[in-house]
């Protein structure tokens, strides 16, 4: 709290004293006192205004110092009403029964909306188990029925597979706490499980796999390192352009981490576009062109490797390719299973 702020704040209070101070010794004067009572009345005026105001300032002083120092240190600022001390000052009291009672408040809104929230998710969830089933049902007919308009259904029904897929994983991503767990896991039975499932996609465009990932175990879940190598797998594939395009996954353990890389020789992304491929719904000049993008495949990455505590980053050159690294650090391989 400024000193000149307290002393505009009580302006008022200064003037009127100011002129009680020079207005009571003229009074003596003219009623012929002696000097003395006059400078003793003028020395008891003068300190009964200056120590309460300077008792009063270092006491407001002291408080709000104390506040805004606290307020600053606090990572959720809205906290302050529930950690703040009680002011030294009776008008202070009114705003520190307004913020609790607004910090109450508040907090039962958001455990509304909170609650709200987890019943949408529910829904999601049960919605996409649901549809699961006739989906799996039209993919099973359509395998035992090949022809030209069954292969082009089947496209479609793997299609809207991946979005259901996205949509559950999605809809938990803010909540992976809840749903993982980390146990020791072979990278190369992941690896080749992602594959198996989009092997009808490297058949019919005529991409060739390539793994050097034996040997390599790192501590993840592995439901959700399949989902994130399963984005990046059809992301590979979806940017394929050449006559010999592959994807190649790597592996490296280094002595503190273990480093996992999907590469591919696609179209590659433009420069002025790589820093943005992790934002939710980016598309990019790519998946604007093909009408294939959701952009979020790539931002759900980024949020699941976040919340692992696997690191993710990417490279890329328009026209060569593009590689992703997935990085699992020593921290998340000690964990206990």
């Amino acid at each position: 709290m400024k000193l000149s702020d307290y002393l505009k704040d009580k302006a008022l209070f200064l003037v009127c004293d100011c002129l009680i101070i020079c207005g009571l010794p003229l009074l003596l004067v003219l009623l012929a006192a002696d000097i003395t009572l006059i400078l003793f009345f003028v020395v008891v005026l003068a300190a009964g205004t200056i120590v309460p105001l300077v008792v009063d300032y270092m006491r407001r002083n002291r408080f709000y110092s104390s506040l805004l120092s606290l307020f600053d240190s606090l990572e959720n600022k809205n906290l302050i009403s529930e950690v703040m001390e009680k002011p030294p000052v009776r008008e202070g009291m009114f705003l520190y029964d307004m913020l609790k009672t607004a910090n109450r408040d508040m907090l039962e809104k958001i455990a509304e909306y909170r609650y709200a929230q987890e019943e949408y998710r529910e829904y999601i969830e049960m919605w996409v188990h649901e549809i699961k089933t006739p989906l799996a049902a039209s993919k099973l007919a359509l395998e035992n029925h090949k022809d030209y308009v069954a292969t082009g259904i089947e496209e479609d029904v793997a299609k809207m597979e991946e979005l259901v897929e996205q949509v559950l994983f999605y809809s938990r991503s803010n909540t992976v706490e809840k749903d993982y767990m980390l146990r020791k896991a072979d990278v190369q039975d992941i690896v080749f499980s992602v594959a198996r499932k989009n092997a009808q996609l490297f058949i019919e465009k005529h991409i060739r796999l390539e793994t050097d990932v034996e040997g390599l175990t790192v501590f993840t879940d592995v439901k959700w390192i399949e989902f994130i190598l399963n984005q990046l797998i059809v992301n590979a594939i979806k940017y394929s352009d050449k006559s010999d395009a592959y994807v190649r996954v790597t592996g490296e353990k280094q002595k503190d981490r273990v480093i996992l890389q999907i590469s591919d020789n696609g179209t590659g992304i433009p420069s002025n576009e790589l820093g943005r491929v992790f934002d939710k719904g980016f598309t990019g000049s790519n998946g604007r062109k093909s009408a294939q993008s959701t952009g979020l495949g790539l931002y759900l990455c980024k949020k699941l490797c976040m919340k692992l505590g696997h690191g993710i980053g990417i490279k890329s050159r328009e026209g060569e390719g593009t590689t992703v690294t997935i990085v699992f650090p020593k921290s998340s391989m000690m964990m206990t299973t």
